[in-house]
Order: structure tokens, then sequence, then C-alpha cells
């Protein structure tokens, strides 16, 4: 009973703790901007934890990808969007990556993006 009592203590901490609210702190590094064939390429000047993307634009696009560069400087799918959406577009992610590529797949919309935003998750405690 004792041993039960306890597997289910440890498991309510960690679901509480998986279910609490992200605290997130804004990069604040200058963000550089490259243009390229069917896409731009949003960048800081080194790579960091980064838990949230913020794309800042006017009117909605749609049917685009957005890659993170690693270390290995490879990209790597953080979230596909078909639907029309507006801006801001928060993308929530897990990857340690210096820049961001947005990749549209159509032209479809009329929407611009400004800029990009890098967020790191950090300790509510600090």
């Amino acid at each position: 009973f004792v041993c039960w009592m306890g597997i289910l203590c440890l498991f309510s901490i960690g679901c509480a703790t998986l279910l609490t609210e992200q605290e997130y702190a804004l990069i604040n590094e200058p963000v550089k901007e490259e243009i390229i064939f069917s896409g731009v390429i949003f960048s800081i000047p080194k790579a960091h934890k980064i838990g949230k993307v913020v794309i800042l634009g006017s009117g909605t696009i749609q049917n685009f990808d957005i890659h993170a560069r690693d270390e290995g400087n490879d990209w790597k799918l953080v979230k596909q969007i078909k639907r029309a959406v507006t801006f801001p577009i928060e993308v929530h992610t897990r990857v340690h990556a210096d820049a961001i590529r947005i990749w549209q797949k159509t032209t479809t919309g009329k929407g611009t993006i400004d800029t990009v935003q890098f967020y790191t998750i950090v300790d509510k405690g600090k």
C-alpha cells in the first residue's frame, strides 16, 4: 500500500510539473533577415535553447513550414501550417538553434512577415 501511495504521489508531482505554464524571456539579440528562394531565414548571432518563436507581420498567410537550424547546420522541421493564420503567430518548440527558416509553399494569402522574436524558457524562481 505504501509503495502505491509513493507511486501515486510521484505521478501527481510529475503531472503538475507538466501542466504548469511555461515562462519565456525574449532573447535580446539582433535578428538578421535573409531572403531565400520561397522563403526567408531569420537568425541570431549564436545558438540558444529556444522555447517559443513569435512571427510578427500583417495580414494572413497559409501553407508554410517552419524549420530550425541546429548546431550541425541542419534544418529540422518545427511546424507545418496549412490553414490561414493571422499575426502574431506563436510556435512553441524545444530546439537549440540560431535560426528559423520560414518556407512558403505557395503565395496564397495576403500577408507579410516583418520579423521573428526568439524566446527561451526561464525558471519561475529566477
